[in-house]
């Protein structure tokens, strides 16, 4: 029901304090879902998340993925610049893109508003693929072993967000991230996430 997570100045979670506790919980969970699911498919799934749970590393990543925590921590609070003309640049990887393989994103942060009245800033985000990174070719090589065109390529076509936060006391007020990858004609994936006021 709780999960008590610690995070550093950069906002990567680093501790899980109750992780004991999570275990325990997922060791009955385990028994159950073993009893209501059978075959090679439910196994495989019930020992991937087994590991995942127990190794305390591999579950903190997973808590970073922007579908759990990663788009609330995203590090841009010790980041962000408030002059406008002034464009950052940070490498930014994206775990479990495509059957458990990340991609990299050369990612551009800039501020988009200042409100002084009410301390609000608003960065956007943009991105292009890293196609320097192994990982690119890995999953382009997965496409082609599943009937993928061999001339295809793994683009990133959309990869844009917006971030609003109060300066004073640096909750978020609102985020989003779209992110849209395709091969060829083969394969397209559209991951929306958003945050609405905290």
């Amino acid at each position: 029901d709780t999960v008590l997570l610690g995070i550093d100045t950069s906002g990567a979670i680093n501790t899980i304090y109750n992780h004991q506790i999570i275990q325990q919980k997922w060791s009955i969970l385990k028994q159950e879902l073993a009893q209501l699911y059978e075959g090679n498919t439910a196994e495989i799934y019930l020992l991937g998340i087994d590991r995942k749970i127990k190794d305390p590393k591999k579950l903190m990543a997973d808590f970073q993925q922007n579908r759990l925590f990663g788009l609330l921590w995203n590090g841009l609070h010790s980041f962000y610049s408030d002059d406008i003309s002034e464009k950052k640049k940070r490498i930014k990887t994206i775990s479990n893109m495509v059957e458990h393989i990340p991609i990299v994103i050369n990612e551009t942060v800039f501020c988009e508003q200042i409100n002084r009245d009410t301390n609000e800033i608003s960065l956007r985000l943009n991105g292009q693929l890293n196609n320097k990174e192994t990982f690119t070719k890995k999953i382009e090589h997965h496409f082609v072993r599943n009937g993928g065109n061999k001339k295809s390529k793994l683009e990133l076509t959309v990869y844009d967000g917006v971030y609003k936060f109060n300066t004073n006391t640096g909750l978020i007020k609102e985020a989003s991230l779209v992110i849209e990858t395709t091969f060829g004609d083969n394969y397209k994936r559209k991951d929306q996430f958003n945050i609405h006021t905290i």
